[in-house]
C-alpha cells in the first residue's frame, strides 16, 4: 500500500565527514538507475525531481539530525524524554550490512532502551495518565453520554497499549504499526503480581536527576501525538527541555 510514495531502494551509508562529498559523487556518477527492477532515484513527497535514494552521512550527523543528543555520551534524563519509540526504531531496527568501525553498533546498543530510572519514571507517568481518566469513562456513560464514554475508553486503550510496550521494554512504533507489534509482546498473565512488581520498581528510583523531573509529565510521546512536533528532534527537545527552566521547575 505504501508503494504510492517514496518507494524504491533506500540505503544509508555512514562515512567520515571528510569523505562524504567524494562518495556522493561516485554514487551519482556510477549507481544504476535501477537494481532488480526497483528505482534507486526517487521523487520524494513534495518534490518533482528524482534524487538519489542513498543517504551519505556520518554517524554523528545521523545522531544530531534524528535525536539532537548523543545517547552514547552523557545523555541526561530530559534528553531521553525527548525521544519517541518511533525514532528509536528508525535508528535501531533496520538491517546493518557492514560496520567495521563499530560506530553504528555502539549507537544502536546505546539506544536499546531507557536507563532504568528513566524507564521507571515513564512507567509511572502512564499509570498516572490512566488514573486521571479511568473514572471518567463510567461517569460519562452514567450521564447517557455514550459517545463521550467511548472516546475516553479509546484514549485509555491507547495509553494502556503504550504502557504494555514500556513494561516489556520495547519501543512503541507510531500508530500505523502499533497494533501489529503489540501482538508480539510477551505480556504478564498475572496482572496483580505484575502491578505489585511495577510499584516496587517505581519506589526504587534513585537517580536525583530523575526524582527532580516535573511530576508525571512523562516523555514527549506521552504528552502529545502532534506529528509535526514528534518528527522533528529540535521541536521535541524544545518542548521537553523547557521543563528544565527555573520558571517550569519553580
Amino acid at each position: 500500500m505504501s508503494r504510492d510514495h517514496d518507494w524504491g531502494l533506500r540505503l544509508q551509508i555512514f562515512v567520515p565527514k571528510s569523505e562524504k562529498t567524494g562518495v556522493l559523487t561516485v554514487l551519482r556518477d556510477h549507481l544504476p538507475c535501477e537494481f532488480a527492477g526497483l528505482p534507486t532515484r526517487l521523487a520524494f513527497t513534495g518534490q518533482e525531481e528524482h534524487t538519489l535514494a542513498v543517504d551519505v552521512l556520518s554517524v554523528d550527523e545521523f545522531v544530531s539530525t534524528k535525536l539532537g543528543f548523543d545517547p552514547r555520551v552523557g545523555a541526561k534524563p530530559l534528553d531521553w524524554l525527548s525521544l519517541t519509540g518511533q525514532v528509536a526504531l528508525e535508528m535501531t531496527a533496520g538491517a546493518v550490512f557492514e560496520d567495521s568501525a563499530d560506530e553504528l553498533s555502539s549507537l544502536r546498543q546505546a539506544l536499546a532502551w531507557y536507563p532504568d530510572d528513566v524507564w521507571r519514571y515513564v512507567v509511572a507517568c502512564d499509570w498516572q495518565r490512566i488514573d486521571q481518566e479511568l473514572p471518567l469513562m463510567g461517569r460519562a456513560a452514567d450521564r447517557g453520554d455514550e459517545l463521550g464514554s467511548r472516546i475516553i475508553a479509546a484514549r485509555l486503550v491507547d495509553i494502556t497499549m503504550h504502557l504494555a510496550f514500556v513494561l516489556c521494554r520495547r519501543w512503541a512504533p507510531y500508530s500505523k504499526w502499533r497494533g501489529t507489534m503489540f501482538r508480539s509482546l510477551a505480556l504478564p498473565t498475572d496482572l496483580g503480581y505484575a502491578l505489585q512488581d511495577v510499584l516496587g520498581l517505581l519506589n526504587s528510583i534513585s537517580d536525583p536527576a530523575v526524582r527532580a523531573l516535573p511530576a508525571r509529565l512523562g516523555s514527549i510521546e506521552q504528552r502529545t501525538d502532534n506529528v509535526d512536533l514528534l518528527v522533528h528532534a529540535h521541536l521535541r527537545r524544545a518542548a521537553v527541555l523547557g521543563d528544565a527552566s527555573p520558571t517550569a521547575c519553580g
